[in-house]
């Protein structure tokens, strides 16, 4: 599964262009017009000399290596643009941004972040404490939960069927009542504080439609009770993990309403969110008891435990569910919980809002009619502007409609605000693990109950479906994540920021290797970019402003690519990462790939040629010969760009090199009519049982388990420089990204490959490895079954509809190749639609793959809820490629 140096670069001396972010290492040699073969060759000679970096670059362990490492890039960040300050900062400072939980709010602070959150527990559970929900677990077996209706910024609608109850979150922020005077006087405030606006959040609970009436040794019907636990914690962890409880920085109190028993407010402060009060009234119930606690914690990711903790302490003490209404003797307590027990039905409403020492005025949204009007208003906006940009209404039915609305919401709920110091390395051998400097990330997830955090992998793939609902959004993502960047243009391919994203993390796949890529899926966000013509001005300004801040930092990652992803030959690109010296696997993966365990050469090497991460390269020169002139047109006429600035003609020379004939070169493979990967291979491969040697530990013979080890099928099979015949998504790569036009020869065959049932084609999708493959669903490993062999995945998918709809409607295609490329996008986007379709309401989610094994056809499985990349079927759906 998933859990799967340097561009320097020079100011450019003139002061607009300093304005407009420094540059990076060169990527292609200068004025070379190839007229011959020898040519050709030569330009790819100095193109790869170039971008090799000066010598030296990578001494294990030396200090400039280790600095590099986490030294942020020589540009000018792009999160300081002023497009993210102002509004467009105070409508996204508070969202619901803790993916990792049922339900929970979050500012968008550094600084003594309050976070707020939701558990609960039904009585009538065996181990009602034990079963405790609160983070997202597949362990906890809920039928379904997941938003139907968000839209990214002010508004979301959630639900969570459980075993026994129903449960609805809603929220809605209220921007609307004049500025706190701290805002519009920042000087009295501290930097970090944003007057984010006043939001209400709303749960209600009432009996699943499947739970059963229990009744008791009197026969009469038992009381349905739930305990709902509110709860708001202020994070005092620095970057480095550390707590700083009693700094005297913070307050937190409960303020118990002596005069009803049905409402309690919550007060207190912290430097970025300002003195606030969150007022929970129970608004309907026919039985109900409010109790609370007030803890100091110097933990955020453990919060489930520290109240099962409190709960069976007062059971033992006092024989009793419930909190003990006390706070701690000293002033440090950052953690305030409040117990609803009630019968179900109950509804009850969570109000944040802000004061100042001469009004504590509550929100509106704590009236409770308020806040209903708001919710209706805010859904009926989010139904108009889903139609407005997807159209479902009027191609689909209502079921179907409703089924994207969640898919989107889902990934749109999803996002999630991150702070901390990753653990990172340079991946030399001997080099030591060090923490990053303090980094921000604003992000979407892959799953909430799996991948709670951030990859590059899947992001660009996330963005692609949020640029369409909120471009705004988009920006603010892409900026987040470049400014990670080192000053080598290395970014983590998974980024584990704070306690409580590590946590949700195995050990083994937290630390990230700065020789370690991952693919460059921001690019396909760029170019949808820049391929929507139809915006309005203010958009296109917007739009324009952010590709000029970022071209200098995407000078420096194409650049860290170019170099350290470099193949063997001249032009060719080869993934690092994978492991020459295990036995263990069937196939040694390839996780920087993304495609983990999708079978490459059998046995790694330094020789080995890429096509995916080709198709990449050439789709990144591409997209940066056109960002390039957009930059340069904003320069002054005087300018010189400086020694080492890459020039719009530099990127348009290399895509030219990097174009079809190269490509056909390097990777095709005329006789089995596809693309291959090239490498030290060899097909006949096996996994075989053996049991390991004794152990001695002490005087004692230790025997050892059985275990799994590859070997030869035979003596002769030894491997061989070859092109790997392999088909599968990573040959449809050159198809899928552009690198080959709609009047390719080799089209026709592709086209037959994907729609060949023995190899490519289901009923619900693009098989992710051939049929026909010696690896077709094998397992790499004893333990770990097949991932990329054979599995439907909706992003691959995604883009084959999209390179299938680009043939079909292009003008340079023969009419015989543009009827085909039609007819099977046609059908292969009916099978998708309809698979997912039917699955989600047969399981009640949106799944990480599609099931190929014959029992389980076109079944989810994998991670669930997986409205990442998967959610791109609301695209599918609009047929927005």
């Amino acid at each position: 599964m998933k859990q799967r140096r340097g561009a320097g670069g020079s100011a450019v001396p003139v002061a607009r262009a300093a304005q407009l972010g420094d540059g990076s290492a060169q990527i292609a040699a200068r004025r070379l017009v190839p007229s011959s073969i020898m040519s050709i060759l030569a330009a790819f000679a100095a193109i790869w000399l170039i971008s090799r970096g000066p010598p030296g670059s990578f001494r294990s362990g030396s200090s400039e290596a280790m600095t590099a490492l986490v030294t942020p890039a020589h540009a000018p960040r792009t999160t300081d643009l002023s497009l993210f300050a102002g509004e467009h900062q105070r409508r996204l400072y508070w969202g619901s941004y803790r993916p990792n939980v049922y339900f929970g709010m979050k500012p968008r602070a550094r600084t003594l972040p309050l976070l707020t959150g939701l558990m609960w527990l039904d009585h009538r559970m065996p181990d009602p404490i034990g079963a405790i929900r609160h983070t997202c677990e597949e362990a906890d077996h809920l039928r379904r939960y997941g938003w139907t209706k968000h839209d990214g910024t002010t508004y979301g609608r959630q639900e969570l069927l459980d075993v026994g109850l129903s449960l609805t979150t809603e929220f809605a922020k209220d921007l609307s009542r004049p500025l706190h005077p701290e805002y519009k006087a920042p000087e009295n405030a501290h930097p970090e504080f944003v007057d984010g606006g006043d939001w209400a959040a709303r749960v209600s609970v009432k009996p699943s439609a499947r739970s059963k009436q229990q009744h008791g040794a009197d026969g009469q019907p038992e009381q349905n009770f739930v305990s709902l636990f509110f709860y708001a914690l202020i994070d005092t962890s620095d970057a480095d993990g550390h707590a700083h409880l009693g700094s005297g920085d913070y307050a937190l109190q409960v303020l118990p309403d002596e005069t009803t028993d049905s409402s309690i407010t919550i007060q207190g402060s912290t430097p970025s969110v300002g003195t606030f009060r969150l007022q929970l009234n129970v608004r309907a119930s026919e039985q109900a008891e409010l109790h609370w606690t007030a803890v100091a914690t110097p933990h955020v990711h453990n919060v489930t435990d520290q109240l099962r903790h409190l709960l069976r302490e007062q059971i033992r003490s006092a024989r009793v569910l419930a909190l003990p209404n006390k706070s701690p003797a000293t002033r440090d307590a950052n953690l305030v919980l409040i117990q609803l027990s009630a019968e179900v039905p109950v509804v009850a409403d969570l109000a944040f809002y802000l004061t100042t020492p001469t009004s504590a005025a509550p929100s509106s949204f704590a009236d409770a009619a308020t806040l209903t009007s708001v919710l209706a208003q805010r859904e009926a906006q989010f139904d108009r502007d889903f139609e407005d940009r997807f159209h479902t209404a009027s191609n689909f039915n209502k079921t179907t409609t409703a089924f994207a609305k969640a898919a989107l919401s889902n990934l749109l709920g999803g996002i999630g605000y991150f702070y901390g110091r990753a653990k990172v390395t340079t991946g030399i051998e001997g080099d030591p693990i060090v923490p990053s400097r303090p980094m921000a990330l604003f992000t979407a997830v892959p799953s909430r109950s799996f991948f709670p955090r951030g990859f590059v992998w899947d992001e660009g793939f996330h963005e692609l479906l949020v640029l369409k609902w909120n471009p705004d959004l988009t920006r603010d993502i892409l900026a987040h994540w470049f400014d990670l960047m080192n000053q080598d243009g290395w970014i983590p391919r998974e980024v584990i920021l704070g306690a409580e994203a590590e946590s949700r993390v195995p050990a083994q796949f937290v630390v990230q290797r700065a020789t370690h890529a991952n693919p460059p899926t921001f690019l396909i966000a760029l170019d949808r970019m820049l391929r929507t013509v139809q915006v309005s001005q203010d958009e296109a300004a917007k739009q324009r402003a952010f590709l000029v801040r970022l071209y200098p930092r995407l000078q420096t990652w194409f650049a860290w690519f170019n170099r350290t992803q470099s193949g063997p030959v001249a032009g060719s690109y080869r993934w690092r990462g994978r492991d020459a010296t295990t036995d263990r696997e069937l196939n040694p993966k390839t996780l920087t790939s993304g495609l983990d365990d999708f079978p490459r050469a059998s046995h790694p090497s330094d020789d080995e040629r890429h096509v995916d991460l080709f198709g990449w390269m050439s789709l990144a020169a591409r997209l940066m010969h056109k960002i390039a002139l957009i930059y340069e047109q904003e320069l002054s006429p005087d300018i010189i760009l400086p020694h080492g600035f890459s020039t719009s003609k530099d990127y348009q020379r290399l895509a030219e090199l990097l174009d079809a004939q190269q490509l056909k070169r390097l990777h095709w493979n005329g006789e089995a009519g596809m693309f291959c990967d090239y490498g030290n291979h060899t097909e006949q491969v096996k996994l075989v049982w053996y049991t390991p040697p004794h152990v001695r530990e002490g005087t004692n013979l230790v025997a050892q388990r059985p275990q799994q080890k590859r070997v030869l099928s035979s003596p002769n099979a030894r491997p061989t420089l070859q092109l790997v015949p392999q088909l599968g998504y990573v040959s449809l790569f050159p198809l899928l990204l552009g690198a080959i036009n709609s009047d390719d020869e080799v089209v026709p065959a592709m086209l037959r490959s994907m729609r060949d049932p023995d190899r490519l084609w289901t009923s619900f999708g693009l098989r992710s490895l051939s049929k026909d493959s010696r690896f077709y669903l094998k397992h790499n490993t004893e333990h770990d079954g097949p991932y990329w062999r054979g599995p439907v995945w909706i992003n691959m998918n995604y883009l084959a509809l999209g390179a299938l709809h680009r043939i079909a409607q292009s003008e340079s295609s023969s009419a015989a190749v543009a009827q085909n490329a039609g007819q099977i996008y046609s059908e292969l986007r009916s099978n998708i639609i309809g698979n997912m379709l039917s699955e989600y309401h047969r399981t009640g989610y949106i799944w990480e793959q599609y099931d190929v094994v014959p029992e389980n056809l076109g079944k989810g499985k994998g991670s669930h809820p997986f409205t990442g990349w998967s959610a791109l079927v609301v695209l599918i759906l609009g047929e927005v490629y």
